[in-house]
């Protein structure tokens, strides 16, 4: 059975994380949306045209996502809307960067559905994440490295979880493995900053 988390902000909340011992504090935006899920045929020839440009910026500038438990070493592609995004992952335009204070928000599909066929994508396998774990992005020039405190289960009407915060963070979350009913969404406090000349490479 799905576990849908509640509606309200756990920053309110006297339930502390065993990692940090305290939860994010978010700063809320007007908006009445829910979270992100696909729209639109990101195969048509306008998105393969804007998607293969997105991805053509993030490998010349080094942007890339890293979660070693998943195998994922994806580009991080910079979009005005999740239309053209296929197995990659995207910042939200509207949020932090890695090189700022707050939360960075990046978001994939955990599956596609064509010719009446669902098959797997990127984050399929995001609820796999585990407490502690370290997630590295890769942004222009520097490796930010994350440490989770938290993957679980939200309806779509916590936009909240897109606000940003008084920490530096991330947050990344998909549609559950085929379904839309939820997203999977995995929250980590930043922890170290280094230069991309001295992360290893598989």
């Amino acid at each position: 059975p799905v576990t849908i988390a509640p509606t309200d902000n756990p920053s309110t909340d006297t339930k502390k994380d065993p990692i940090t011992k305290v939860m994010p504090t978010y700063i809320p935006k007007n908006k009445t949306k829910k979270m992100l899920e696909l729209t639109g045929d990101p195969r048509s020839v306008a998105n393969t045209r804007i998607r293969n440009s997105a991805i053509a910026l993030a490998n010349r500038e080094g942007n890339r996502l890293r979660i070693g438990s998943l195998n994922i070493q994806q580009p991080i592609l910079q979009l005005d809307s999740i239309a053209p995004l296929l197995n990659e992952s995207w910042i939200l335009p509207d949020n932090s960067t890695p090189d700022k204070p707050g939360n960075t928000v990046i978001v994939g599909h955990s599956y596609g559905v064509r010719g009446g066929k669902q098959f797997k994508y990127t984050f399929f396998d995001l609820a796999n994440v585990k407490t502690g774990e370290k997630i590295e992005v890769d942004w222009k020039g520097k490796t930010y490295v994350y440490e989770v405190f938290d993957n679980q289960q939200f309806a779509p009407n916590n936009v909240w979880l897109e606000d940003d915060t008084v920490e530096s963070m991330l947050t990344i979350y998909s549609c559950g493995r085929y379904t839309t009913a939820y997203r999977q969404v995995v929250r980590a406090y930043l922890k170290e900053v280094k230069d991309m000349s001295m992360t290893p490479r598989n």
